[in-house]
């Protein structure tokens, strides 16, 4: 079984993987996450993914009853380098042999939060959007812990209820989409009052 992580995963790793494997081994059973990377394996060639129907988490993955009858099975979980680990423990532990394809690395290609406080200062910008915990923890390092001044006069836009936490817990506003992909996104923007 092939368990991709993201949309991101899936870009990075099947080009790669079909270059070695033209001829896609019938045996071997893909998960995605959620309905946005499903899709994009949809875009090589693979439409027989398992997903979550609800919540589109590790979490709602692992709960599913093919996530469960894994004895023994060979499992490949394909991310970014330093994602999460419980897919991986809790399928260790209910018997699979995970193995790990890192296949791409996030990186903060920003040192310092100057141009984002500058469009702040001249009324340009009200909200942001934030698709992972890890580019939550870097804006956060850029804003001091969310303490800059304009980081709290703007709303936080997030995708995932556990990428809103840490903001949350920091005093700052956060409003979470209550769905995966770029329209739940859009509605979850235009439902925020500027302030």
């Amino acid at each position: 079984m092939l368990i991709f992580i993201s949309s991101n995963a899936v870009q990075h790793a099947m080009p790669r993987l079909l270059a070695r494997f033209p001829r896609w081994p019938a045996h071997t059973q893909c998960a995605a996450i959620g309905p946005v990377t499903a899709a994009e394996l949809g875009q090589f060639g693979i439409q027989q993914v398992l997903q979550p129907a609800k919540r589109f988490d590790s979490e709602s993955l692992l709960a599913m009853d093919e996530m469960h009858a894994v004895e023994g099975k060979n499992i490949m979980i394909v991310r970014g380098v330093g994602g999460r680990e419980l897919l991986a423990d809790t399928l260790g532990q209910r018997g699979a042999k995970v193995r790990f394809a890192e296949c791409y690395r996030r990186i903060n290609p920003q040192s310092n939060s100057n141009k984002l406080q500058g469009l702040w200062q001249n009324g340009q910008l009200d909200s942001l959007v934030v698709t992972s915990s890890e580019a939550m923890r870097h804006l956060l390092a850029l804003t001091a812990n969310g303490s800059a001044e304009w980081l709290q006069h703007c709303t936080i836009h997030v995708n995932h209820a556990r990428i809103a936490e840490l903001p949350m817990n920091l005093g700052l506003r956060v409003l979470v989409a209550d769905a995966p992909g770029d329209e739940a996104m859009l509605h979850c923007l235009s439902a925020v009052p500027l302030a």
